[in-house]
């Protein structure tokens, strides 16, 4: 009975601090004064207003209508909320830590741009920065901090539902629908951690410097960002502590993100539009799996070794079920054309083109792992069922500048399948082409011409490639002249590549030694026959059969050379050296019937006829060096 006058006491103080709290806060909080005095605090630094605001118990608190801007050292930011309450406890603010929880957010948009660094051009970006308040775009602090104890902001339970808006840097969207989330950062270069647990969102239009990437899309699931420093975690870095485990729906208008998954395949990118749709998961820079991701593009793009495949088609993007550590990315072109990069003219049409890569499931590595002795598993398939090569002379890109041999019209039939991995390759590229027309030096030749590329080593990683093996061959030569023409359709010459090396440069690296069998000499003869100055016994070469010889090529930085190449039979020889390249032509042709010689001279664009020593002379030629 005598405790009871106690506990009254207690409840009456305790109701009477309650209205005391009320009434003091909710009259500082309707006053515009209190606004005032908090803008005075640091106004340099932040700016905040509110329409209505109030509190029912002890440091929990609802606002409506609320904005604000500030800066700090490198950027500058606003937020408009219509409404937004939350807790936040008040005694460990003495020790710099900012506790807050039960937020609840609705409506709302955030702005953020960047301070301007002096040793960066910002007269492009400008135009795509948001408005901050009043504030005007200014230089960023660059002198060094000084020594502070920094600030521990721990938000919890943060729920945020309605239609929301963000314009940072360059890039801005939109959403609505509803999203949970934990925040823990530590301020001046400290630790950030971020956890989304619960995201059902509806995306609206997004797009970087006012260029679309994509028109709607659906994202629901999990993400967040592991504790990280920023400062020191920029660009790509960040992929080292994303997590993501989330299903997505996206009509996309930018498909350059696929690159984050072909960065170990050296010179290949992909973009396009298409609708992006499956579930992903990543964590520890690795896509994990249960990621399968299929995306149906209606205008797709490939780049790919100084190529551009375009066309429609599909990609698919999973974590090989059985191995667990392995990324499959297939790309299917139903159509497709390929350019060589800079090109207007199509090189290759086609349909069913697939491009099947495999990498280890790592993007990146966490800080530290690293193996000195791993070897990454990169393969790259590319199969070509079937395509149209519609002119010839498009393959004039692949050779030096003012090449001797020049294809001046013609079709053909392409087929291929190879398969590159980091340090292999194997496979083939075949090429029928009927009725090809092409230039050597100045002489026009009609033939029926196949190509054979054997490929049988090569290194990924450096765009290399052994195609020792493959075979080019001419059929049914027409050599047409004012002076000598040839058309048999028996005639036929072959060309072997003993030892080939390759490099997928552009320009083309190449570097050959192959053999060279042919009927007869007939077509030499009747291009010789052309040429002003060739003497009338030359014809008589025209009976001489099998002939067999070697050839050297050498194509680097434009220039093809021709260390030496020679034919003999049993009455004539023939021999070719020289450069080419630009308007740079320094050559010599021999010739020998018997023991009759004729040495054709080429210095740039003249020609002569030299009919002494000639063997001797073709010995003693040397091609000058470029």
């Amino acid at each position: 009975m005598r405790k009871t006058p106690w506990i009254k006491r207690i409840i009456i103080a305790v109701v009477a601090v309650e209205v005391i709290y009320v009434a003091l806060f909710n009259l500082a909080l309707q006053l515009p004064l209190t606004q005032t005095l908090i803008n005075q605090i640091r106004p340099e630094k932040f700016q905040v207003s509110w329409e209505n605001a109030w509190t029912w118990y002890p440091f929990r608190f609802h606002i409506r209508n609320a904005s604000g801007n500030g800066q700090a050292r490198s950027q500058q930011w606003a937020f408009e909320v219509k409404s937004v309450s939350a807790s936040i406890d008040v005694l460990p603010l003495i020790f710099k830590r900012v506790w807050i929880d039960g937020v609840r957010v609705s409506d709302a948009n955030y702005y953020q741009r960047p301070r301007l660094k002096a040793d960066k051009d910002y007269t492009e970006l400008l135009p795509f920065y948001p408005s901050i308040g009043d504030r005007e775009v200014t230089d960023a602090v660059t002198i060094p901090k000084k020594k502070k104890r920094a600030w521990h902001v721990e938000i919890d339970d943060i729920k945020l539902e309605g239609q929301f808006g963000y314009w940072i840097h360059q890039f801005q969207g939109g959403a609505k629908g509803t999203l949970n989330a934990n925040l823990d950062v530590v301020s001046r270069g400290g630790l950030l951690s971020l956890s989304l647990p619960d995201i059902n969102l509806e995306l609206d239009p997004h797009s970087i410097k006012s260029r679309q990437i994509f028109q709607r899309g659906l994202v629901t699931g999990e993400m967040g960002l592991a504790p990280f420093v920023p400062r020191d975690n920029k660009g790509i870095k960040f992929l080292r502590f994303l997590l993501v485990d989330a299903d997505v729906n996206i009509n996309a208008n930018d498909l350059s993100f696929i690159d984050l998954f072909t960065q170990k395949f050296k010179d290949m990118s992909i973009n396009g539009t298409g609708l992006v749709d499956g579930h992903l998961r990543m964590e520890g820079g690795r896509v994990l799996q249960g990621t399968d991701v299929s995306i149906d593009a209606g205008d797709l793009d490939v780049s790919l070794f100084s190529h551009e495949i375009t066309g429609d088609g599909e990609i698919e993007i999973e974590v090989n079920p059985d191995s667990g550590d392995e990324l499959d990315l297939d790309v299917t072109f139903n159509n497709m054309v390929i350019l060589q990069k800079g090109a207007s003219a199509p090189l290759v049409t086609g349909e069913g083109l697939m491009l099947n890569a495999t990498a280890t499931n790592q993007l990146l590595r966490a800080e530290g792992d690293v193996d000195a002795n791993h070897k990454e598993k990169v393969e790259l398939e590319l199969i070509i069922p079937t395509a149209r090569v519609s002119d010839m002379s498009v393959f004039n890109h692949y050779l030096p500048t003012d090449s001797p041999v020049l294809f001046t019209s013609g079709n053909a039939d392409l087929t291929a399948d190879v398969m590159l991995k980091h340090d292999d390759a194997e496979g083939f590229v075949r090429l029928i082409a009927r009725q090809m027309e092409a230039l050597v030096d100045t002489q026009l030749i009609r033939t029926d011409f196949s190509a054979d590329v054997s490929l049988v080593d090569g290194r990924l990683a450096d765009l290399f490639f052994d195609i020792s093996g493959s075979e080019f061959r001419l059929d049914n030569v027409k050599v047409v002249g004012n002076n000598e023409k040839f058309n048999e359709k028996d005639w036929d010459a072959l060309l072997v590549l003993t030892q080939a090396q390759t490099v997928l440069t552009d320009p083309l690296q190449l570097k050959t030694q192959a053999t060279l069998s042919m009927t007869d000499s007939r077509p030499i003869v009747a291009t010789l026959g052309n040429e002003k100055g060739t003497p009338k016994w030359v014809k008589k070469m025209l009976t001489v059969e099998d002939i067999n010889g070697t050839v050297e090529i050498d194509i680097a930085d434009r220039q093809l050379t021709i260390p030496n190449a020679f034919l003999d039979s049993d009455n004539i020889d023939f021999g070719a050296k020289g450069i080419f390249a630009g308007e740079k032509r320094d050559a010599v042709i021999y010739a020998r019937y018997k023991k009759l010689g004729v040495l054709v001279k080429i210095a740039n664009d003249k020609k002569n006829i030299d009919l002494t020593r000639t063997r001797q002379k073709f010995e003693d030629y040397d091609p000058p060096s470029s």
